[in-house]
Formats: C-alpha cells, structure tokens, sequence
C-alpha cells in the first residue's frame, strides 16, 4: 500500500470514527419545551418531542413529534396522573423506540411531577433496560417549584428514583435553584439559560467527534466519553471555554442548576 492510499483508507476510516449516532427526546410539557429550545438554538441533532397534550405537541418545535394516549385522553394531557403517563406511554413506546434504533446516546429530558413527563420517561427507561441494553442513556430531569405542592413533589420523587436506577447518568435540575439564580430574568428566560446547559453539552459533543488530536495534548473522542458515564448514576455536564485549562474548567461550573 503506497502512502497515498494508506492516507486514502485512513481518511475513510476517521470519516466512520467520527459521527456519533445521538438523539434527544423531550417527554411531557417541560420535555418538550427543551426540545423546542434546542431547535431553535439550531443544534444539528435528531429531536423527538413525545406529549398527551396535543395544543402542546402541536406548538413544539421538532424533527419528530408522537402524540401517544389519544384513544385515552383524546389529546387533553395526564391531568397530572402519573399512573396514566407510565401506562400510556408502556403502550406505545414502540413509536418512540423505533425511531432510536441506530443511535449510540440517547438524551432523555423531562420535567418531573407531572403525569406525561414523570410516568412516560420512566415507562421508556425501562423499555430500553430490557430491550437496548446497548444504548448509552443520559436523562436529564427537573425538580418541581416546591410551590407546586406534595402531590407534584411525590410524583417526582417516584419518577426520580426509576430514572437513576434505569439511566447511565442522570442530570437533575432544580426549579427553585433556577429562581434564586436568574432573579432578574423572566421565567422563560431562566428555563432556556437552563435549556441552554444541555445545548452545550450536545453542542460540545458535536464539536468533539470532529476534532483532530493535537501532538502533546490528551486526546478525548466518544469511547472516553461513554466509559466515564456509563453505569455512572449522578453527573453533571458543563461545558466551558478559557486561555488555560483552569479557565475552562471553571467557566464549565458557572451554569450549574443542581440542587
């Protein structure tokens, strides 16, 4: 093999390496409102948008959008059930999971204490526990206002405990921590800076899987990714840029909305 060929195959061979086959998927309101942000913040991945609200579903921006419970609901939501989203979306989730069939990482963001997001994203975890034990799984989840009340609280609780047992890693998010830190923005404001912390990481992923090593630099592709954060449980995702490494590292800690 001449060198030019040798070059030729090695071409081929990066090409191959370096996409990651990864999608979002936005369960319930709050899930679908991330979704619509990332859409709009123009991140160049496959977004799924799952909902029982059809006026909701209808308004959310994404490359797939699954209205499930028709038969049940006709299109009005949980009504906050929880039981009714787990069981809903237990019944259809093959619309979702064929849609993730040859994707590496699968995104998961919901909005917890409500019925569609908080039994839909656990009805879906346990789907592909059992049947796609090959997927890297990060949910990404969001704590209610304590002002919403004990039964809102509880099914976020209940929907908590199966996401961190049926995900590789989990990012949990905290209404009330987002209030005390963006005082001065309006509330959809402070949801899309929140929003904005998994654009990052999306963002940041993208720009990894084509980035050349750099002689005397520690070189991180998708493999270092998906070793670090597999079975991991809790995690935490930043995403920060500086003229030293310190730099970056701490400007990757500045949007951090866990409680």
């Amino acid at each position: 093999m001449t060198a030019h060929s040798e070059d030729a195959y090695l071409r081929e061979v990066m090409s191959k390496r370096a996409a990651i086959r990864m999608a979002v998927v936005g369960i319930g309101g709050c899930g679908c409102n991330t979704i619509t942000n990332l859409e709009l913040a123009g991140v160049e991945v496959p977004t799924i948008a799952v909902d029982m609200d059809a006026v909701s579903l209808h308004k959310t921006k994404a490359k797939h959008k699954i209205l499930v419970g028709e038969a049940t609901t006709r299109g009005r939501g949980s009504g906050g059930l929880l039981p009714l989203g787990r069981k809903v979306m237990t019944d259809e989730v093959g619309k979702v999971a064929n849609l993730l069939e040859d994707v590496e990482l699968v995104i998961v963001t919901a909005g917890l204490g409500g019925g569609t997001g908080s039994g839909g994203i656990a009805a879906l975890l346990e789907y592909m526990d059992e049947n796609m034990k090959d997927k890297l799984v990060w949910s990404m989840v969001t704590l209610p206002f304590e002002s919403e009340g004990s039964e809102r609280a509880e099914n976020a609780r209940t929907a908590l405990k199966e996401v961190l047992e049926l995900s590789d890693m989990t990012i949990v998010h905290s209404n009330d921590v987002l209030k005390a830190k963006a005082r001065q923005a309006s509330i959809i404001q402070a949801f899309k800076r929140m929003d904005q912390v998994l654009t990052n990481a999306i963002t940041g992923l993208i720009r990894l899987q084509g980035a050349e090593p750099v002689p005397g630099l520690i070189s991180i592709d998708f493999s270092n990714i998906e070793r670090v954060t597999r079975d991991s449980g809790l995690g935490f995702v930043g995403v920060g840029e500086g003229r030293d490494t310190l730099t970056a590292f701490e400007n990757s800690l500045q949007e951090n909305y866990v409680e």
